[in-house]
């Protein structure tokens, strides 16, 4: 951190969040491409050029210049079901949690009967990893916003309207593992264990492999320790993303087993040694500690 960088964001414990650093060969490029994504929203502040502005002052961890892009796009577009999912991406990424289920919400409402249409992709667009439906994002990260609020009920039926939209194994991988979750956190074990028994053998994943390797867990495939392996084929600077994904995937494992203690020192180390605040999983483990914490406190109190 340079001493003269100030907070971005302030996690769910407190802890102020510093900008993370981005990979040495996307600073030059990033930059021209901000500068050039700015000149095109000075001259004409369309829905796309305001997204994509949006975005990548957001990828340059200038989050509050992103909201304020966010914010005035939506007050000329209030219809945008676009713009309101990418600002309440950003809202999960600096903890505003509420304001992101908000945010899912009116765009989930916007897009229904909607044509489907493919989502431009932001940084991933350099990797060969196929787009997503616009529908799809916003019901994935609906589903990410109200697990992280603790309706699993309205997260399970957010993931399981993202399912309607998959259109490779990534996609199903992924929501596989969000319906697969969110159940298991509502005590339907059953219906979990069945997602497990019909889950298809022989699955390519290539964004998705902490999640295949995590379902693979539960499935008896794989140990739980298996989760801290690194995982094959991805850069380092993807691997951090992977990483707190798999360890944050461990952590919950005990935790729904009833093993509390353990999930707590797991979730506890992962917070330490992770540099990625921003990730869904980093993000989780926050949640789910503090609410480990708040149980022993009660017991304490008697």
């Amino acid at each position: 951190m340079n001493k003269n960088q100030i907070p971005v964001a302030v996690s769910l414990m407190g802890k102020e969040c510093y900008p993370q650093p981005i990979p040495g060969r996307y600073l030059l490029l990033g930059k021209l491409v901000l500068w050039e994504a700015k000149r095109k929203y000075l001259k004409n502040p369309n829905e796309r050029y305001t997204i994509w502005y949006g975005r990548l002052l957001s990828y340059a961890n200038r989050f509050e210049e992103a909201f304020a892009v966010y914010d005035d796009g939506i007050k000329r577009f209030p219809d945008s079901f676009r713009l309101y999912r990418h600002r309440g991406h950003r809202h999960i990424s600096t903890y505003q949690l509420d304001k992101a289920v908000c945010d899912f919400n009116k765009a989930a409402e916007l897009v229904e009967g909607k044509p489907l249409e493919w989502e431009t992709d932001g940084i991933r667009c350099r990797l060969p990893i196929p787009p997503e439906r616009t529908q799809w994002q916003i019901f994935y990260h609906q589903n990410v916003a109200k697990y992280l609020v603790g309706d699993y009920q309205g997260a399970l039926s957010a993931a399981e309207r993202c399912m309607e939209y998959n259109e490779n194994d990534d996609d199903l991988i992924a929501t596989t593992c969000w319906i697969h979750t969110n159940l298991l956190r509502l005590g339907r074990n059953e219906e979990a264990q069945k997602i497990m028994d019909n889950l298809p053998s022989g699955l390519k994943a290539k964004e998705s492999k902490m999640y295949y390797n995590r379902l693979l867990v539960y499935k008896g495939e794989l140990k739980p320790e298996a989760l801290l392996e690194p995982v094959a084929g991805v850069s380092a600077y993807e691997s951090q993303i992977t990483d707190v994904t798999l360890r944050y995937g461990m952590a919950l494992y005990y935790n729904l087993k009833g093993d509390k203690d353990r999930a707590q020192v797991l979730y506890k180390n992962l917070l330490k040694e992770s540099r990625q605040w921003s990730a869904f999983a980093h993000i989780a483990a926050e949640v789910d500690l503090l609410a480990l914490e708040k149980l022993n406190l009660k017991k304490e109190n008697g």
